[in-house]
């Protein structure tokens, strides 16, 4: 019985769809402009298994000259750090495209509002789906990501980003 409902329950984590978080047409999300300067993350990271792990990322962004951005980033989890970089190119319409060192290929970014929807592979053949909603003070970000394998949800995380340059 227990490995019946061990099955349903991760069958079931995978279903989640769309935006775990509000969003809103308003205030207009600018990822060069929000990432520009210094931001600072915290909150958690549940990986299917093990214990919830604190999380907290410091980055650095600047922009690219072209209408992009390179953002570095330091992030700890629990008590592993590691650091990674973002390059994202932005064309009208709320479109970027761009690199990031956990990815295992290209990273696609949709904007529409207040939220970007950012999805990629990492190695291992683990799908990325990120939501980042701006919220109305205009300098805080709600992250919601989750890491899926042949659809089950094998991690999630949930941290909140404020711009502190």
């Amino acid at each position: 019985m227990k490995r019946m409902s061990l099955a349903l329950a991760l069958l079931l984590a995978g279903c989640e769809r769309g935006p775990p978080v509000p969003t809103a047409a308003q205030p207009n999300l600018d990822l060069v402009d929000f990432f520009t300067g210094q931001s600072m993350g915290e909150g958690k990271i549940d990986i299917l298994f093990q214990r919830d792990k604190p999380l907290r990322v410091v980055s650095r962004g600047q922009p690219d000259g072209r209408g992009g951005l390179i953002l570095d980033q330091r992030i700890g989890e629990g008590a592993r750090l590691r650091t990674r970089r973002w390059v994202m190119h932005c064309a009208p319409g709320g479109r970027c495209d761009g690199t990031l060192t956990d990815a295992s290929g290209p990273v696609a970014v949709k904007v529409d509002g207040n939220a970007a929807h950012i999805r990629y592979r990492m190695p291992n053949r683990l799908d990325v789906e990120q939501w980042l909603v701006l919220r109305p003070d205009r300098v805080t970000l709600d992250n919601r990501l989750r890491v899926s394998k042949w659809g089950v949800t094998v991690a999630t995380v949930d941290e909140v980003i404020h711009r502190t340059r």
